[in-house]
This record gives C-alpha cells, sequence and structure tokens, in this order.
C-alpha cells in the first residue's frame, strides 16, 4: 500500500504551486476576454491591475492623490513583507508564461555561463526612471509593467491575428457544404464571447507583439530573464522582500562550493559571511517547510543543484 504523502513534501508544494500558476493565467485571460469584448465588464476586470504596487504607486504618483481602487495592491506588498516574492513565482502571468516557455538545448550550450549579476542592476534602474516619469504625470514607461504589457499583447496583437485567422478560414471553408454546419456553431457559441462583432486596429500592434517576442526570445540567454534582470515590478517587490519576515539562511552543513549559484533557474546569489541569500527564490522553492522549526528546509527542484544531489540546506531564522 502507498503511503500518503504528506502535505509538507516537496511534490505537493510544487504542485501547489503550479496549480495556482495555473488558476491566476486562467483567471487573467478570463478578465481580459470580458474586458475586450465591449460588453458589461464585470466589476473584478481590472483585478490584476488592482493587486500590481507598481501601477498602484506610479498612477498615484502621477494623479497626485491616492486612489482607493488600487488599495488591494497592498495586499501584494504585504504578503511579500511577509513571505518574499511569492507575487513572481505564484501570481504573475507574464511569469508563468516565462516560466513554461523555456529553450533547452540553448540552456544546455549555455551552461556554466550565466549572464553577469549586473544585469540585476537594470530592472532597478528601469523601476527608478518610471517613478520618476510617473511623478510628472508621464506612464509611458509602464509598458514595462509585466501585467500591463502581456495585455497590450493580447489585446492589440494576439487576439486581433487569432480572429483574422479564424474569420479567414472561414470565409474560406464556408463555400463548401461540408464545413457550413461547424462554422456556424463556431459562430454562434465564439462570437461575441470570445472573438469581437468588430475588430479593431491598432497602430502599435506590431512594435508591441515584437518587444513581447523579444522579452520571450531573452529566455535564450538565461531562464526569466526578464523577471530576473529586467522587470520593474520584480525591482520594486525585490526591494520589499529583502525586509520580509520569512528568509533563507544558510546552514552550517553547506559545503559552500558554489555549484548551486550557476545552476540554480532563479539566480541564487549566496553570502557566505552573513549566511544569506541575495535573491530570494520567487516560485519560494526553499520554503516548503518553513513552518517546521528549527528543521531545515531544502529546495526541491528534481535532483538539486550540488554534486551530491541537492542544494545547500536551509534553515529559516
Amino acid at each position: 500500500m502507498r503511503s500518503k504523502r504528506s502535505i509538507s513534501s516537496p511534490r505537493t508544494w510544487r504542485r501547489v504551486r503550479q496549480g495556482v500558476q495555473i488558476a491566476a493565467l486562467a483567471l487573467f485571460v478570463y478578465l481580459l476576454f470580458e474586458a475586450y469584448q465591449g460588453r458589461v465588464a464585470h466589476p473584478w476586470t481590472d483585478l490584476f491591475f488592482r493587486l500590481n504596487p507598481l501601477a498602484a504607486l506610479s498612477a498615484t504618483l502621477s494623479a497626485r492623490a491616492w486612489i482607493p481602487r488600487l488599495g488591494l495592491a497592498g495586499i501584494t506588498v504585504a504578503l511579500t513583507l511577509v513571505f518574499g516574492r511569492v507575487w513572481c513565482g505564484w501570481v504573475c502571468p507574464t511569469g508563468t508564461l516565462l516560466e513554461w516557455i523555456r529553450f533547452p538545448r540553448l540552456a544546455a550550450r549555455r551552461a556554466g555561463t550565466p549572464p553577469s549579476p549586473r544585469w540585476r542592476t537594470v530592472k532597478y534602474v528601469l523601476f527608478a526612471l518610471l517613478l520618476f516619469a510617473a511623478a510628472f504625470g508621464n506612464l509611458t514607461l509602464m509598458l514595462f509593467d509585466p501585467i500591463a504589457l502581456l495585455t497590450r499583447t493580447m489585446t492589440t496583437s494576439v487576439l486581433p491575428a487569432l480572429n483574422r485567422a479564424i474569420t479567414g478560414a472561414e470565409t474560406a471553408l464556408y463555400p463548401v457544404r461540408l464545413f457550413q454546419a461547424p462554422i456556424n456553431w463556431i459562430e454562434r457559441v465564439l462570437r461575441g464571447p470570445v472573438l469581437p462583432y468588430v475588430q479593431y486596429v491598432f497602430s502599435a500592434n506590431v512594435a508591441i507583439a515584437l518587444f513581447f517576442g523579444i522579452v520571450v526570445g531573452l529566455n535564450a540567454l538565461a531562464d526569466r530573464f526578464w523577471c530576473r534582470y529586467l522587470c520593474p515590478l520584480g525591482g520594486l517587490l525585490g526591494i520589499c522582500g529583502k525586509f520580509s519576515l520569512v528568509q533563507c539562511e544558510i546552514s552550517e552543513s553547506c559545503s559552500q562550493c558554489g555549484s548551486c549559484m550557476p545552476a540554480c533557474p532563479t539566480g541564487a546569489r549566496l553570502t557566505w559571511e552573513s549566511r544569506r541569500c541575495c535573491c530570494p527564490c520567487p516560485a519560494w522553492d526553499w520554503a516548503w517547510g518553513w513552518w517546521q522549526r528549527p528543521g531545515p528546509a531544502t529546495c526541491w527542484r528534481p535532483g538539486g543543484f550540488s554534486p551530491t544531489g541537492r542544494l545547500s540546506t536551509w534553515s529559516i531564522p
């Protein structure tokens, strides 16, 4: 008889995180269609923007007034101050897509040659520039916000291209009697809820699509390159995460070989003097057993990253 898997097992929590990611992405797409079709919008259509502290902060600076509708962003900040960057690893739909889109062959070629840690300063520079521009009423740089970027890509490029492809195929196939019934069913069921009655054309659709393509293509340099090095929202949450209640601490059993740092997909940087990780894992992969004090928590990624078969042992102070 197979024993029941403990709720504290790494595999269980990994699947829980993946389930939350899928649910968050599905909710994002559903709310996007609610707003895109121009019908009576669901009152929570802008939920992801309301939970976005970067959107709340920049909008407040630009308007020079507190916007109560964006107060939900405080929930994200509060969670970050307690658990670290859980938004990045559990909720962000852009981060989820970039985690799923990988280039394993290129990853094998670049093994042992990760990007310079100096790249991490870029997201903080973008964050500072975005706030500076917002203080003068300019929100153009919000294009770099992951929620705004994915929303604009979907509404100006992906969904119009999908509608045009389906409409074109229907026009070409409808004269064939065999396809008329299926096409009528598609139009009756999807036209309105999914496909728009009138397709609008956006002047910047190609530029936005190319920009998002570049963001995805950067995964060829490092997994989740955008999230790790360029995302201004990640920069804001990274600053908050440095003060989080739950922190990583390197245990005495760590051999300090350093083999985990180039292999870690989230770019762990360990500081041996302070015995802390300078880049808390946004997937929260190290923290599955944090409530079992003083027991250690280990990285649950398959095989780990160290020659001993797992990442160095972590404990929660």
